[in-house]
């Protein structure tokens, strides 16, 4: 976070909590948003808060773990992949193209937010050249 987007990162412990409840309710409402657009029937929002959990302790811990490497990488994405569809279809009851549809959502949203991080990134770059 440091040497990709200064402007983010935490000074004060109390940031980093922020940032990561910031994270995790975001990331749970996208899991939820995106399995009702899928058609589950009866979504609960519990499943959708663990999820959520589940995805950010792999995340943490993939990033500390996992070394830098090409076969590394790809094995992690597979991995991710697979858990996320066995996950979601296991959860919410989804069927297989449904479950499809929710991972697609999911993506969109998390491409549409990164797309936001490298915006604000290259605004406060060319204010800052300026």
């Amino acid at each position: 976070v440091d040497r990709i987007y200064p402007w983010l990162s935490p000074t004060n412990p109390a940031q980093w909590a922020s940032l990561g409840l910031l994270l995790f309710s975001g990331l749970s409402l996208i899991i939820h948003i995106s399995v009702v657009v899928a058609g589950a029937e009866s979504a609960a929002f519990g499943r959708s808060l663990g999820l959520a959990l589940v995805y950010l302790v792999a995340a943490l811990g993939q990033t500390a773990l996992v070394p830098n490497g090409d076969f590394a990488v790809f094995s992690m994405l597979i991995g991710n992949t697979a858990m996320a569809l066995f996950s979601l279809r296991g959860l919410f009851g989804l069927a297989r193209s449904s479950t499809f549809v929710a991972l697609a959502v999911q993506l969109g949203f998390l491409t549409l937010a990164w797309g936001v991080l490298e915006l604000i990134s290259s605004l406060l770059g060319s204010v800052a050249a300026a």
